[in-house]
């Protein structure tokens, strides 16, 4: 596969590398920004807001704790009195009527009321737990009846915060109960119980859910605020919320179990990290219970905001830069150098012969520069060499006509000379002819290329001489092509291979078996002649 890839990206033109490269390069430098943009944002984020949770949790807990001393502070002066104690008393007696016993309490209910901003109202339940009592104006529904379960009533131990529920006033309001089980000691004093079957009343201080949630928002309102819960130490929430994702993680048996390690330890606060959200648990000092703080974690498009559409316009202009950058170079880069591989190819097949110049003198001007210049000292040289050539061509011609053996030329005219002298006349004058025809077209009157006809003559005048030397009877044919025998050859050039083929293969005046049938056959072919 890596092969395939590296092929097709060698096949490539000049300019599409380079712009695969500089998308590339686009693409990577993108990828790094985005990347270490991300894990740097994420990791302050995360830092950050994980440090304005902390703070937002401190603030909210304490703004609850506030609140429920002013509270308990109110109701130790309110209710903390011998007559507050000896209207518990009347409570419990049977022959007093409801209207007597309720209108004892107003004052009481009425202060407890308003004792604080996140009290909705108040209740004064009797100690055998059956008959509420409430203000002139808190008129009780039909349902007061079950506003408080026996099962809730009998867990009461001391000062109890119930879970959140509907008021008993106005059904749509939603109220968090805190129950005071109180006994009159005799009626002298107000004191708190813990068993319940002493108590000879309860005091139910309704809080607000709402402002209470209002309250603890803007504790942490200049910092990172979440959700915000009141949790007993078994992780029970007590101001559930209707979102099922975060009442799911609350409910989750993990988180209870760090609600219920956390509120054995020594911590002030501590925390859960999760991939999408931070759990936070404070303890509340005056109540022992806790209060957790879910707090979503950013996303990406929170993290970065306007910054964020800041880094995508560059990165956006980056690309289109480096884009516009490919298109230049292939202008001033691919384009000349395209231009300078015809200019290649012409040369190559001879076909170059108006030169291409750059303005330019940068180094596509000076490769075009040298390129022209390499190419005329190559045809300066050639022309010198082709004028070289046939200079030698011509001094080799010369030589080979001039190169007339003078061992061949000697023994022939001593031939002739003893025939002279032993009277034979004819032999003679035989060899004498056969001399002047071999001389006469040999030389040529200085032409260096003679017709195939006067080299066959050429050749034949040399055979007949070696012939009469020698007394043999070598037979001498040849064939031409029509149309052949005027055609110019080299002069002079069959005369050497006959030489050594009488020399050598029929071992005439040398060693050798001699063969009896001596024969030359020359033939002329045309191109034609030899492919049919």
């Amino acid at each position: 596969m890596i092969k395939k890839i590296k092929k097709k990206y060698d096949n490539l033109t000049l300019f599409s590398k380079i712009r695969f490269v500089i998308c590339g390069l686009a693409l990577m430098i993108t990828f790094v920004v985005l990347l270490a943009s991300i894990t740097y944002y994420s990791y302050i984020s995360k830092e950050s807001l994980l440090q304005s949770s902390r703070v937002s949790t401190d603030s909210a807990v304490t703004t609850i704790d506030i609140a429920y001393t002013d509270i308990l502070e109110h109701f130790v002066a309110i209710c903390g009195t011998e007559e507050f104690a000896s209207k518990l008393g009347i409570l419990s007696k049977a022959e007093e009527s409801y209207t007597f016993k309720k209108s004892l309490l107003q004052n009481e209910l009425s202060a407890l009321s308003r004792c604080n901003y996140t009290v909705n109202s108040a209740l004064i339940l009797s100690g055998d737990k059956k008959t509420y009592y409430s203000l002139y104006r808190n008129s009780l529904n039909s349902s007061s009846s079950s506003f408080i379960s026996d099962l809730e009533l009998s867990n009461i131990d001391g000062i109890t915060w119930l879970s959140e529920r509907n008021s008993p006033f106005i059904s749509s309001a939603k109220v968090i109960p805190i129950v005071i089980p109180v006994t009159g000691s005799n009626y002298s004093y107000t004191e708190i119980t813990k068993a319940t079957e002493e108590a000879d009343g309860y005091i139910i201080i309704l809080l607000d859910s709402a402002k209470l949630d209002y309250s603890l928002a803007i504790s942490g309102s200049n910092n990172a605020s979440g959700q915000f819960f009141i949790v007993t130490n078994y992780g029970i929430t007590l101001n559930p919320t209707s979102n099922t994702h975060v009442q799911g993680i609350l409910n989750d048996k993990n988180t209870r179990k760090f609600i219920k390690t956390f509120s054995s330890s020594t911590e002030k606060i501590s925390n859960i990290d999760n991939t999408n959200y931070y759990l936070l648990a404070s303890k509340l000092s005056k109540s022992g219970l806790i209060l957790v703080n879910f707090v979503n974690k950013e996303t990406l498009s929170s993290i970065f905001g306007t910054s964020g559409i800041i880094i995508l316009i560059t990165t956006i202009l980056l690309i289109l830069i480096l884009l516009i950058l490919s298109f230049i170079l292939a202008r001033y880069i691919t384009k000349p150098l395209n231009i300078l591989v015809g200019v290649i190819n012409k040369i190559g097949h001879e076909e170059y012969i108006d030169h291409v110049h750059f303005s330019s003198n940068d180094e596509i001007g000076q490769l075009s520069h040298a390129i022209n210049s390499m190419h005329d000292t190559i045809q300066k040289q050639m022309e010198l060499i082709k004028e070289e050539e046939a200079k030698k061509y011509l001094a080799e011609i010369k030589l080979l006509s001039e190169q007339i053996n003078p061992h061949f030329l000697y023994n022939t005219l001593e031939y002739i000379q003893l025939e002279v002298l032993n009277e034979n006349p004819i032999s003679a004058s035989n060899m004498i002819q056969y001399l002047v025809d071999y001389l006469r077209i040999g030389l040529s009157y200085g032409d260096d290329l003679i017709p195939i006809s006067n080299e066959l003559r050429h050749v034949h005048s040399y055979i007949k001489i070696m012939n009469q030397r020698f007394s043999k009877s070598i037979i001498f044919m040849y064939q031409v092509a029509p149309g052949l025998k005027e055609t110019l050859i080299l002069k002079t050039i069959l005369q050497p291979l006959v030489e050594n083929s009488i020399k050598h293969g029929f071992s005439i005046d040398g060693t050798g078996i001699p063969i009896v049938a001596p024969t030359i056959e020359i033939k002329f072919f045309s191109v034609s002649d030899m492919l049919h």
